[in-house]
C-alpha cells in the first residue's frame, strides 16, 4: 500500500490528542527538570560555602519541545481545501500512530525525568 486517504477532519482530531499528549508529557518533564538542577546548584553551592571542591558543570539531558512539529501539521491541514488527506506510510506513522523520526530520542529523555 503506498498511500491511503483519511477523513481530514478525523486526522486532525489525531493529530490534536498526540499534540496535547506530547505537551502535557514534555511540561511535567520540563517541570521535573528544573526541580532536578536546582537540586543539583543547591548542593554545588553547599559545597562552595564549605569550602569544598565544587564541579560547576550540571550535566542533565533538557527535555526538549516537538509541539511546533504538531502544530506545522495542524496549520497545513487548517490550509488545505480538501475534506481528504493522502497520507504515505512515512505521513501516517507521523500524523496517526505519533511515531515522529525523533520520537525514540524524545521518549528516552522525557521519561528519564517521568519514571520517578
Amino acid at each position: 500500500m503506498k498511500t491511503i486517504t483519511v477523513n481530514k477532519a478525523h486526522l486532525i482530531a489525531t493529530i490534536t490528542q498526540n499534540r496535547d499528549a506530547h505537551r502535557e508529557q514534555f511540561l511535567a518533564a520540563q517541570k521535573k527538570f528544573r526541580e532536578k538542577v536546582i537540586e543539583s546548584l543547591d548542593f554545588r553551592l553547599r559545597e562552595a560555602r564549605a569550602g569544598r571542591h565544587v564541579d560547576i558543570a550540571v550535566r542533565l539531558p533538557e527535555p526538549v519541545d516537538y509541539t511546533d512539529s504538531y502544530d506545522t501539521a495542524l496549520e497545513m491541514l487548517a490550509w488545505e481545501q480538501s475534506e481528504t488527506i493522502a497520507l504515505d506510510r512515512t505521513d501516517f506513522e507521523r500524523y496517526v500512530q505519533n511515531n515522529w523520526e525523533w520520537r525514540q530520542h524524545w521518549a528516552a529523555n522525557t521519561q528519564s525525568y517521568l519514571a520517578e
